[in-house]
């Protein structure tokens, strides 16, 4: 689609450096630089908001949820990440999933023997599934970190600090893909949610400084970095 609609979209990105179209046989081929992921993850995430509920559907019939377990899975999600987003209201998301499945079925995304397997070639789900890895990425490896966090309270920066690096060894592990995922931002949310859940404690420090310790309910840091390594593609 880089000739049609979206040409007014791309141009403005090239025009700010963000991205370079390079010439190419038969399309357009759109390049990145590394250097200028980060910056687009403004853009990034403020689309993303649109297809939030569908992508957070299409991973669970990935994983092969339906009806009430697929709308709780979603449910889950939408909670852990609601430091990333406008959530919808709870109470309009049966609707919106309904919506969501009408229109995979509309454009043939779900199909096969049953009327209902899920067509992960299809354009639309491929693009949909990997959308949100970054934040998945980011919140496994802060889960799987935080476990390793000492009984004695710790600096925030420097707990961030071990955040980061811990995401550079996954990187080069190959463990996690995105690199947008090692933000101190989206880590930082990571660990505020963490806490809202009573799995780590935050309190004041020396002058402007926070302190993290282990909170109550700190050992269900495991549970839920299984639950999100579930849904890592490359997990």
């Amino acid at each position: 689609n880089a000739e049609g609609e979206f040409r007014e979209t791309l141009g403005f990105l090239e025009s700010g450096g963000l991205m370079k179209r390079l010439a190419a046989e038969a399309r357009s081929v759109i390049y990145v630089p590394t250097e200028k992921r980060l910056a687009l993850d403004f853009y990034k995430n403020n689309t993303i908001h649109f297809f939030l509920v569908p992508a957070l559907a299409i991973d669970a019939r990935r994983r092969g949820l339906r009806d009430g377990e697929l709308q709780d899975d979603v449910s889950w999600w939408l909670d852990l990440l609601r430091w990333e987003f406008p959530l919808p209201e709870r109470q309009d998301l049966a609707a919106e999933l309904a919506r969501v499945e009408a229109y995979l079925r509309e454009v043939d995304a779900l199909g096969g023997a049953d009327g209902d397997t899920l067509d992960v070639s299809h354009p639309f789900v491929a693009t949909a599934i990997t959308l949100l890895d970054n934040f998945r990425e980011a919140y496994w490896i802060a889960a799987q970190a935080l476990l390793e966090l000492p009984e004695a309270a710790t600096p925030q920066n420097v707990a961030l600090e071990r955040l980061q690096k811990r995401y550079r060894a996954g990187m080069l592990l190959g463990e996690v893909r995105k690199p947008e995922g090692n933000s101190s931002m989206t880590l930082g949310n990571a660990l505020s949610r963490f806490a809202e859940l009573e799995c780590l404690t935050l309190r004041a420090g020396k002058g402007r400084e926070r302190l993290v310790s282990r909170g109550p309910r700190f050992l269900e840091l495991a549970d839920v970095a299984a639950r999100i390594g579930a849904s890592i593609v490359n997990a």
